[in-house]
């Protein structure tokens, strides 16, 4: 018998049950939903990235319009930049536009006349534009054209536009889009110059409860700008209110709420309301480069802290002060300045250390002491470090580490010892000088004594250049007519008797190149700007001088020699067998003059009358510079004569610029000129002058200048004791 079973009685079952089907159709709609948010996200931050490329694009292009004093044209001409009130081709009225909100915390301006408003609406002729409709197109030229027709508002055609020509279709419609761009002008003056730009860009959100969104857009625009070398001074929010008016959202400490700390300030912000990020930059943003281009008016930064300071601020347009941060609470004295053009080499520091200082200015500190301005000065170091990689005497002040560096510099110093004088005498030949030394005692009569100025520098300090200082001897070796055995035609030439008669042709006499004096800029007792000339200085003083004579000369090989400094003794005897014959020296005569081409002394006769009260109107220029033709140029001469008397007095010798004269010279510049200026026009030295004055001497008059005699009496000074130059 054969017994049959169900197989499926108890056995498993094919398919899925529908609680099965249910839990995959909901994981597979959580992963979608997953996957979709992801996707939205990553649509959404693509969307902010391109929005905020074209945001940073214009602001970009503001930026570098703004730092341009001159626009280049595809004419090749450059258009001054109407930002700054220069061009007189286009309408200034559209480009004056500078708001009152000065400061980062003020309330932003409303008046629309201050300020460029619908920034990135769309036009389509330049005649649709103006500062409260697509104002973008204000900075942009005829290069940019809707077809045939110009949209650029400005009459030229740019060589490059900074802006794009072109916003992307629907800008105006974006989420996030430029509304408003300020110029700022905080120097608290009503010019037309720019500090700061402020960027209003106002959130459009198109549903209700998204007002906050605006946020997301701020690491985008960061990145944004970072891509064309930009940074923010600051970024906050702004609210739109219902009038359209612009106000800044404030925290708890009523302080501009800074994007950073949004997320800390939701109570201060309601998703239903309409905000915007303000982006405030300083007109040098931009990256600044060491070429000039970009003007600074501060620098500070802290690399390695990632804070403010050390700053660099101009506090005018020539000067610069250092200070060690421009962060609030933070200490503001001045730290060293150093820089090293490589690394790992010793780098030189600019520090500011305590000195005595030279000009006190009469007012007392509050301990009664005198006030000196001039308490502090730089000191230039190296900082130089141990082998170890340790600083120098770390805990010492920056103004004393290291060792004094060396300075590679032209200089122009204050001499304190000497003020310029309330009035100059001008002696153009000896005659005049001889009419100075009697009756200008408090003398006013310009009738008997012309010449004479008061000194716009009156009371300021002589500027000088540093002194060079050399040793030197005249050249003359044998006296007049004679020579060493076998002499050349030149040298026989030379030294013939006939020479000695004119002070040019003179043998062995010092001629040295004038040297070149610079110009600073003065403040005179008026309080107007002046260029002070320095001109050239030099002085000679006897170094070695021997009273050697004529017939010894002849018979032991000429004069001493001290044409070398460091053989003057040595050469005192030519032979320790056979002496020189020495006498005493009766007369030492040294001369120093300026030689000044006659012909530019004819073409160029100084105006002599007080007009500026300094001495280019009674000195010419050109006295100095010669034409550039080397027979033109001013020189030095300096000249001697040495008076001998012979051993046993039984006869007297004078020697004319002898070798065996030496001296020292001393040259510099000074605004102080000197006499002696002579013509190459020259005569017989039996004439009163034998070389006609250009400039005999200047002799100082200055009643402030007060001596006293042994009773304490003030001191009468007569006139020929008065300062000669």
């Amino acid at each position: 018998m054969i017994s049959k079973h169900s197989t499926n009685a108890h056995g498993h079952q094919a398919g899925v049950t529908l609680l099965e089907m249910i839990i995959v159709l909901a994981i597979i709609g959580m992963c979608l939903m997953t996957y979709a948010n992801y996707k939205r996200k990553e649509a959404q931050q693509s969307h902010q990235v391109i929005v905020g490329d074209m945001i940073a694009r214009d602001i970009s292009g503001v930026m570098r319009f703004v730092a341009q004093d001159k626009l280049a044209t595809s004419n090749s001409a450059q258009q001054a930049n109407p930002l700054y009130g220069k061009n007189t081709h286009v309408n200034i009225a559209n480009y004056d536009n500078r708001v009152t909100n000065r400061t980062l915390q003020d309330s932003p301006d409303r008046d629309d006349n201050n300020f460029y408003s619908g920034w990135s609406a769309a036009v389509s002729t330049q005649t649709d534009v103006s500062p409260t409709r697509g104002s973008r197109y204000l900075f942009l030229g005829s290069e940019c054209r809707n077809g045939n027709i110009e949209k650029g508002k400005l009459p030229f055609k740019l060589t490059e536009s900074m802006l794009p020509c072109e916003l992307r279709p629907g800008a105006e419609s974006l989420e996030l889009v430029l509304e408003r761009v300020d110029f700022v002008n905080n120097n608290r003056t009503n010019g037309l110059g720019i500090e700061r730009v402020d960027f209003y860009l106002v959130y459009q959100n198109e549903v209700e409860n998204e007002g906050l969104h605006f946020a997301g857009f701020i690491k985008p625009l960061e990145k944004a700008l970072k891509g064309v070398d930009l940074g923010y001074l600051q970024a906050v929010v702004f609210e739109v209110n219902n009038s359209g008016n612009f106000n800044l959202v404030t925290t708890a400490a009523d302080q501009p709420l800074q994007m950073g700390d949004v997320p800390n300030n939701l109570d201060r912000l309601d998703a239903n309301k309409r905000y915007g990020i303000r982006l405030s930059l300083d007109k040098n943003s931009e990256d600044i480069t060491a070429d000039g281009s970009v003007p600074a008016a501060k620098l500070c930064w802290n690399d390695a802290k990632g804070e403010a300071g050390p700053c660099i601020t101009a506090i005018d347009e020539d000067r610069l002060l250092i200070t060690s941060s421009d962060a609030t609470g933070k200490d503001k004295n001045e730290p060293a300045m150093c820089w090293s053009r490589e690394q790992n080499k010793s780098t030189l520091c600019l520090a500011a250390m305590n000195s005595n200082g030279v000009n006190p200015d009469g007012r007392l500190n509050p301990d009664g002491t005198p006030y000196n301005p001039d308490d502090r000065i730089l000191h230039l170091r190296t900082s130089a470090d141990k082998t170890d990689g340790s600083e120098v005497d770390p805990a010492s002040p920056s103004s004393l580490k290291g060792t004094t560096g060396t300075l590679y510099a032209n200089i122009v110093m204050e001499n304190t010892s000497r003020r310029h004088p309330e009035k100059w005498y001008v002696a153009y030949n000896g005659t005049d000088a001889d009419r100075l030394k009697n009756g200008i005692q408090d003398d006013d009569d310009t009738s008997s004594l012309p010449n004479q100025f008061a000194d716009a520098f009156h009371g300021q300090y002589e500027l000088v250049t540093p002194t060079t200082t050399f040793y030197q001897s005249f050249k003359n070796d044998y006296p007049q007519g004679k020579g060493p055995t076998g002499a050349d035609p030149v040298y026989t030439a030379a030294n013939d008797s006939t020479n000695y008669n004119k002070l040019l042709s003179e043998p062995g006499v010092i001629r040295l190149p004038l040297q070149t004096c610079p110009k600073v800029t003065g403040i005179d007792k008026d309080r107007k700007t002046k260029l002070r000339s320095l001109y050239p200085r030099l002085s000679v003083a006897i170094s070695s001088v021997a009273a050697d004579e004529d017939d010894g000369a002849n018979k032991t090989g000429g004069y001493f020699d001290y044409t070398q400094q460091g053989a003057t003794r040595t050469n005192s005897y030519k032979s320790k067998n056979d002496p020189k014959p020495l006498g005493a020296v009766a007369a030492v005569a040294i001369q120093a003059n300026i030689v000044v081409n006659k012909d530019i002394v004819s073409a160029n006769v100084p105006d002599k009358a007080n007009v500026n009260g300094i001495f280019e109107d009674w000195i010419a220029e050109k006295w100095f510079k010669g034409t550039g033709n080397n027979l033109d140029e001013p020189f030095w001469l300096i000249s001697a004569a040495s008076a001998t008397i012979t051993p046993g007095g039984k006869k007297d010798v004078n020697k004319i610029n002898p070798q065996s004269l030496s001296v020292v010279i001393n040259q510099w510049c000074s605004t102080i000129p000197q006499g002696g200026m002579i013509s190459s026009e020259g005569y017989a030295w039996t004439e009163a002058e034998p070389n006609k004055y250009v400039l005999h001497s200047l002799v100082a008059e200055d009643n402030d200048l007060k001596f006293y005699k042994e009773n304490g009496n003030e001191l009468d000074i007569p006139d020929h004791e008065r300062i000669t130059y």
